[in-house]
């Protein structure tokens, strides 16, 4: 009988193991099989999920987009005004599951990508990210307005910064080029 494989809980771990390596060893350096071998899986399986690294690096960014996505919403009510207490628990839960430094590696480089034109997200995928970021702005706002009352470190502050800023660049590099890399100053606006 047939090993019976689940398709999306497959491509999700390959997702996941190509995060750790793409944080390793940057996208350029990246070979299909490092994938697949930290998948624990051969080269040739690995195409049955994926047809080539900028796919599973296009679901790379969407997987992180999605994590951070739920955990604001997994540590939030959507009743209420966004508190400090919140905010903090979102910052730390996610600097948890994926890494401020890793999450940082991952989105500059794909936006370096992005803004030289050797990347391109597929239609699909910009459609995902759009309606992430129309999910998060109540919650931007909410962050907007604790930073403003210095409610957050520093260094909080400027993760919030980058993590609410980044998808929008990758979604409208065009709109990117003029703005600052860390809008970190717009949370103060």
């Amino acid at each position: 009988m047939p090993k019976i494989i689940d398709f999306a809980k497959m491509q999700k771990a390959i997702v996941q193991n190509a995060f750790q390596v793409f944080v390793e060893k940057g996208y350029y350096q990246t070979k299909l099989s490092d994938i697949a071998q930290r998948s624990n899986m051969k080269r040739t399986t690995f195409y049955s999920y994926f047809k080539n690294k900028d796919a599973v690096f296009e679901e790379t960014i969407l997987y992180l987009i999605e994590v951070m996505n739920e955990t604001i919403l997994a540590c939030t009510d959507s009743r209420s005004l966004l508190s400090i207490e919140q905010a903090k628990k979102i910052h730390q839960t996610i600097d948890q599951k994926i890494g401020f430094k890793k999450l940082f590696r991952i989105f500059m480089e794909f936006w370096l990508m992005v803004t030289r034109g050797e990347f391109t997200l597929s239609p699909a995928a910009q459609i995902k990210i759009q309606s992430h970021i129309e999910g998060l702005a109540p919650y931007a706002k909410g962050i907007k307005r604790i930073v403003k009352n210095g409610g957050l470190s520093q260094l909080e502050s400027l993760h919030y910064s980058f993590m609410l800023s980044f998808p929008e660049k990758f979604i409208f590099p065009e709109k990117a080029a003029n703005d600052p890399l860390f809008p970190h100053l717009a949370l103060y606006n």
